[in-house]
């Protein structure tokens, strides 16, 4: 719908095994781009090796100067019946 308006481009931010992630730089037509980082962890016991990475992973957005914005969303339990 928006792809004559904006472009999508996925960005490395680095290798973390501890959650899934991913990145990608939004550009509009005006120049004016965003970063949007998604990342998600498995429901389990947070260890020091996530919040390392978590914390790394942070740190390479901070490099593309970008504001950083945060946002933790709620888990969703699905059921699915076959």
């Amino acid at each position: 719908m928006y792809h004559d308006v904006i472009k999508a481009t996925t960005i490395d931010v680095g290798d973390y095994t501890e959650f899934e992630w991913l990145a990608v730089k939004l550009t509009g037509r005006c120049s004016n781009s965003w970063v949007v980082v998604c990342v998600h962890r498995p429901p389990a016991t947070v260890t020091s090796a996530f919040t390392d990475q978590l914390s790394d992973i942070f740190d390479q957005v901070v490099l593309l100067r970008t504001t950083l914005c945060l946002k933790k969303v709620p888990t969703v339990k699905l059921s699915v019946t076959l």
